[in-house]
């Protein structure tokens, strides 16, 4: 499992800059940067919002379904990092967050 920081705390999902869920998925298929990548499962947190995840603590370990085919770390659609960083703060959509770690091929 890749190790999870996640910087959105405007996501639902998040606690304590890690991730209650499971697994993320990134999107950016022919993303060629990382600000053309994001986090698909973003669900922005609103008011008091609560996740359907409720009770599960938030974990650095993650798997990560990656389709950003340009990727050095994208092996068959998994992410092989060892450490990836999910960015944006404030964000209001999954177009606002990117996976900062994506390195082009």
């Amino acid at each position: 499992m890749t190790k999870l920081n996640c910087t959105v705390t405007s996501c639902v999902h998040n606690s304590e800059k890690l991730c209650k869920l499971g697994g993320i998925k990134v999107e950016g298929t022919s993303a060629d940067v990382s600000d053309a990548t994001s986090c698909a499962s973003f669900k922005e947190r609103k008011g008091d919002s609560i996740t359907n995840e409720c009770g599960k603590k938030p974990s650095q370990n993650s798997v990560i379904e990656c389709m950003a085919h340009k990727c050095v770390y994208n092996e068959n659609q998994n992410c092989t990092a060892a450490h990836i960083d999910v960015a944006g703060d404030g964000a209001n959509s999954f177009r606002e967050t990117k996976c900062a770690t994506f390195t082009s091929k």
